[in-house]
């Protein structure tokens, strides 16, 4: 079997340092329309209400106020958000200014907004979701998609979120006086700023008030800005935590309790190597808090949102916030800056409670996690990777428990990629006379390694057993890639595998497997978004491979009414072997004519996960703007799962078929078929479709030109390249 590795390829993925400047990109939709001030009050008194506080009247006044002030000179806050005090220190709510939107941004208990815009990091989260309101409002697909994911998750009945008091209690501190008073000075006597990253560090350190002394030596290093010079700091040096203090307070603490506060926050911006000034950055790793201040490295691990859905970087926030560990979150904005803060808490109604660095400023609970980093809105540069390593955690984060644990997340080597069209799957013999007989094909995947780790071993294509491991059915292949480098990015490889094997009857996935113990186990790779495991289907005599296997059935719920919005259950059924989570989209037009399928032009989409053999019903709103609509739903690559489908007014349940009308006829083209098999023969190779007497997309079948494919189906109507055949 010949396999050959014909090039690599790096990208360029750069990580910024996190600066005070903070971030905070929200995913939003791009037909939202506006929620009036009256309708943002009454959210804002419910959420008071809740807290057993009765909003002040003034405070309603006063916003009500700015908010005309704001309206008036066409300010983005004014639609982007509300805030709403709920009286003399007694926190505040902010209430999204979009309707479609989730009706809290955050809320505190304690405190007021006045000083909101003088908290980087919550200020920069403000700034952040009002510029990207204005952006999604003209069209957003990676928005729409989180959004529709964060709906799906909430009407996921299985999802319960643990109610969490903030870990970290009444620790406030900030990165100015007195916890700056060993930074070293630029501009000859000013004091630099300790930095977000070194103020989020120490807090979760006094937390568990550990370690009791420096655990190896921090080097000594220039900065990079300021070329100020940072002395080493030898191991060993003790950490006075019966003198640190919750809060500092001018006139309320004394010369040995800044010391003791201060040389922590020292200690972990040297450890970082923090660019010292007036606004200091750097990034924390691991490795930092293992090496330095004692943490366990075997729990240490860095998490990147990218790499996750909604449901399970939840789920990791969750997880570790029952476990009682505090969590460093972070992530570079637009502008290259950055922040880190610490996620404590949560509400056990979907949102988290964020200890911004401030002295207690802004800190309340807020929704963070439809972050996105590889959503690019206004301002966000012209990177081809834009926000794809921003947002990270940093999970595990305990004193080293003296024993060998197990990761908390099991992080994958590699990564199954699709970089431009190299990823494929083209089948060079299709027939064969037995099911004993070897089908032939050449398969091209693509392996990346977006890890700060090196990876040597092997790489083939494999399936997976009863038993739940991996095993390869090609010849391996060596490979070899550097750890991710912060600013040159990561690297891909392209192998061709030339595939001689009896797939057996039925359908069979096919994974990208890895092995780092030369061949004893194998691991399947990640998998990035929207690439998935080629999956082919084996006859006795014939291999095809398999799209999504996915169909779908409409029904309106009530009589149809003209120009009102109408509901509708979409049923998405997935007849593969893989679980599928992506974008349902749906388009209606007046007429038959198909339109164009494009990110942004659909009239409603759902974000759904369907499992294998399972089916998936959502509720979905269209408006009926003529006596007869009609609808087409497709998939997240734009395969159509339901072609045409006409409603009328005042119809209930599901619509007529037009998909016959919708299907061009292919010429040269030979269908016939037998007891549930149809056969297909065409003069040329091409894709063929087909669909359902209903227009429900069924499958794709793959033929070489003058090669007759045998395809299984069940016995009823169907529409193949575009005539109608039976199959009994």
């Amino acid at each position: 079997m010949k396999q050959t590795s014909f090039h690599s390829v790096k990208l360029k993925i750069k990580r910024t340092a996190l600066l005070v400047v903070g971030l905070t990109l929200f995913q939003l939709l791009a037909w939202a329309g506006p929620r009036s001030f009256q309708q943002a009050q009454a959210i804002a008194e419910r959420q008071a209400a809740l807290q057993g506080i009765v909003m002040d009247q003034q405070q309603v006044s006063k916003a009500r106020k700015q908010y005309q002030q704001e309206g008036s000179s066409s300010s983005e806050t004014a639609t982007s958000y509300y805030v709403f005090d709920n009286g003399a220190d007694k926190g505040f709510t902010i209430v999204s200014g979009d309707d479609e939107l989730p009706e809290i941004v955050g809320y505190s208990a304690h405190g007021n907004s006045e000083n909101l815009m003088k908290t980087e990091g919550c200020a920069a989260f403000l700034k952040a979701y009002q510029k990207f309101v204005a952006a999604f409002n003209q069209g957003d697909a990676k928005a729409r998609k989180i959004l529709a994911e964060q709906r799906a998750l909430k009407a996921d009945a299985r999802y319960q979120q643990s109610k969490i008091a903030p870990l970290l209690g009444d620790i406030a501190w900030n990165q100015l006086t007195p916890y700056n008073k060993m930074c070293p000075k630029y501009r000859g006597s000013s004091q630099s700023a300790t930095g977000c990253v070194a103020t989020a560090m120490a807090q979760v350190m006094m937390y568990y008030q550990y370690p009791k002394e420096l655990k190896a030596t921090i080097p000594a290093y220039t900065t990079t800005t300021n070329k100020l010079k940072v002395n080493a700091i030898s191991k060993g040096e003790n950490y006075d935590w019966d003198n640190m203090l919750p809060t500092y307070t001018q006139g309320k603490y004394n010369t040995t309790q800044a010391d003791a506060v201060a040389k922590l926050m020292f200690h972990c911006g040297a450890a970082v190597q923090m660019d010292y000034g007036p606004s200091s950055g750097a990034w924390v790793l691991p490795e930092d808090m293992s090496t330095y201040f004692g943490y366990d490295a075997d729990l240490l691990q860095e998490v990147y949102r990218s790499f996750y859905t909604l449901a399970e970087w939840k789920e990791i926030l969750d997880r570790e916030l029952e476990a009682k560990r505090p969590i460093l979150y972070g992530g570079a904005a637009s502008d290259e800056s950055g922040h880190q803060f610490v996620c404590d808490g949560s509400d056990g109604e979907g949102l988290y409670h964020i200890n911004w660095g401030w002295s207690g400023h802004s800190d309340g609970y807020f929704d963070i996690t439809l972050l996105d980093p590889e959503v690019r809105g206004t301002g966000a540069g012209t990177s081809a990777n834009g926000y794809n390593r921003a947002c990270s955690i940093i999970i595990g984060i305990a004193p080293d428990n003296g024993i060998k644990d197990k990761p908390l997340i099991k992080e994958h080597s590699l990564y199954a990629d699709a970089y431009k069209d190299y990823r494929k799957c083209n089948i060079t013999k299709g027939e064969r006379k037995n099911a004993s007989e070897k089908f032939s094909l050449t398969v091209t995947p693509v392996f990346s390694n977006p890890t700060y780790n090196k990876f040597e071993g092997l790489v083939a294509l494999g399936i997976r057993k009863d038993d739940g491991s991996y095993t390869p059915i090609t010849q391996s292949s060596k490979l070899k890639f550097n750890a991710m480098d912060p600013e040159e990015g990561y690297e891909l490889d392209f192998i061709n595998f030339n595939l001689n094997y009896a797939f057996p009857v039925g359908a069979t996935v096919l994974y990208e497997i890895y092995s780092t113990d030369n061949g004893k186990n194998w691991d399947v790779c990640a998998y990035m978004e929207n690439v998935v495991p080629f999956e082919l289907e084996a006859t006795a005599t014939s291999l095809t491979l398999n799209g999504n296997k996915l169909s779908a059935e409409l029904k309106s719920n009530e009589a149809i009414r003209l120009k009102m919005d109408n509901s509708f259950d979409i049923t998405i059924r997935n007849d593969s072997q893989r679980e599928y989570l992506g974008l349902i989209n749906v388009y209606t037009s007046k007429t038959n004519t198909k339109p164009t399928f494009k990110e942004g032009s659909s009239s409603a989409e759902e974000y759904m996960c369907v499992p294998a053999g399972e089916s998936t019903t959502r509720t979905i709103t269209l408006k009926q703007t003529a006596n007869e609509m009609y609808v087409w739903v497709t998939d997240r690559n734009g395969e159509i799962l339901l072609d045409g489908v006409k409603f009328k007014v005042g119809q209930i349940g599901a619509g007529e078929s037009t998909g016959i009308s919708q299907i061009t006829a292919q010429n040269n083209v030979r269908i016939s078929s037998a007891a549930g098999v149809l056969t297909i023969v065409s003069a040329e190779s091409k894709l063929i479709p087909v669909y359902s007497i209903g227009g429900q997309f069924i499958t794709k079948v793959s033929v070489s030109a003058g090669v007759p494919v045998q395809v299984n189906l069940r016995p009823g109507i169907y529409i193949v390249a575009g005539r109608k055949v039976a199959v009994k």
